[in-house]
This record gives C-alpha cells, structure tokens and sequence, in this order.
C-alpha cells in the first residue's frame, strides 16, 4: 500500500506517522492493513501532512506512465539539456 511505501521511504514507522498526522495509532492501522475499506480523502489529505507531501504527490506514481528503456533515456536527455540550457544545477 502506498503508506507504507511512503513511510519505508522515509524510514518513519507507523506510530511516527500517526503522531506526526495527529490520528490515533489504530486508525493508521485500520488503513494500512486494509480493514477500513472507505477512507475519506480528508483523512488521507491528514496523512500527506504527516509525511510532509501533498495529496498529488500521494496519488502522483498511478499516474505516471511506464516508459521504455529507451523512452527514458531520451527523457534524462532532455531533462540535461534543459538543466544546462537553463542552468538549473
């Protein structure tokens, strides 16, 4: 589930998080392990606080597209290009 890949990514256990989200230790474990099934979007939009993310940056990865290998290539290509043309780094 997205949660834990969040908090794996951030190496904050799920206690962190419910502190850090002010929800109770048992409603982010009602979440996580799938037994609330309808999880309103604003207790979602609390969660995304905790982690310090916006609630597009939660959803972002189901909408990115899977690319080729050689798709993505031309893509850091481009992304150098405009680092450098507009000097980014």
């Amino acid at each position: 589930m997205r949660i834990l890949q969040l908090c794996a990514e951030r190496n904050i256990s799920l206690n962190e998080l419910a502190l850090s989200s002010l929800l109770t230790q048992s409603t982010i474990n009602n979440i996580t392990s799938g037994r609330n099934k309808s999880v309103k979007v604003s207790t979602i939009e609390t969660i995304c606080k905790g982690l310090g993310i916006t609630l597009f940056d939660f959803f972002e990865p189901t909408r990115r597209p899977k690319f080729t290998p050689e798709a993505t290539a031309e893509l850091k290509e481009f992304e150098n290009y405009l680092i450098k043309k507009y000097n980014l780094k």
